[in-house]
């Protein structure tokens, strides 16, 4: 378990946990440029994985309120209760099963019947 030593480079306003505890969701500010810069994502509990999507203020649009949505719908999401119980990630079969349906439909390879 990761002991919370990554964080986003950005200035954290808004954050919540996920339903399992697995993930942490984050809204935050930075600057590039000159320019504020809203960033949303989440960040992996486990592995320590941050994912972060920017939306930079240019003059056009309001990507404050963009990004402000974007989180509010992830929230939502991530704090709902799981319907079923979720299964072991690394399963084998299940990484061999994934791997295999992806090469099935691949362009250029021919389709198995």
């Amino acid at each position: 378990m990761l002991l919370d030593f990554r964080k986003p480079k950005c200035v954290v306003v808004k954050s919540c946990k996920s339903a399992s505890g697995k993930y942490k969701l984050f809204y935050g500010f930075n600057y590039v440029k000159g320019k504020t810069c809203y960033d949303v994502g989440p960040i992996n509990a486990q592995t320590g994985e941050i994912v972060s999507r920017h939306y930079l203020d240019n003059g056009q649009d309001n990507p404050k309120a963009e990004a402000l949505r974007i989180y509010h719908d992830y929230e939502k999401a991530l704090q709902r209760k799981a319907e079923v119980e979720e299964q072991d990630e690394n399963s084998a079969k299940l990484t061999d099963e994934f791997r295999r349906a992806l090469n099935f439909g691949r362009p250029g390879k021919p389709r198995r019947a």
